[in-house]
């Protein structure tokens, strides 16, 4: 029974970490110099902004389990460890946020042999945009 309790008060933990976790991800550059950004909040919200519309629009939200894995993905010992500032024409980026602070940055451009983790978790984000 107090591991149950233990674990329980684990599990609300984590999901209060979640909340504060705001990922940003896209591109920007290239002829237009647009920044497509996909905001995905802790929350499980996606939405879109498109720095030539200056808007920001609503997509769908994501499946809480789904977020939570994504999330911990994160904390990955190699996620962590990578470390990834690439600019060029064409940029491509990940920025995961907690508690209004950067905890990790990822920038590359097309040409940019991405770490697997990288190329992964980048895979991940892209799908939830079209899922």
């Amino acid at each position: 029974m107090i591991l149950l309790t233990f674990t329980s008060c684990k599990l609300v933990a984590y999901e209060k970490y979640m909340r504060k976790i705001t990922v940003y991800y896209g591109s920007s550059g290239g002829f237009t110099g647009a920044t497509d950004t996909y905001i995905l909040s802790g929350k499980g919200t996606l939405s879109h902004y498109n720095s030539l519309k200056k808007d920001t629009v609503f997509l769908k939200t994501i499946d809480k389990d789904v977020l939570k894995n994504l999330i911990k993905k994160f904390d990955d010992k190699a996620i962590k460890g990578i470390n990834l500032m690439k600019s060029g024409n064409m940029n491509f980026f990940i920025r995961i946020d907690g508690n209004g602070k950067e905890l990790r940055n990822f920038q590359w451009t097309t040409d940019t042999e991405l770490p697997v983790e990288i190329k992964n978790l980048n895979e991940i984000l892209q799908n939830l945009i079209r899922d």
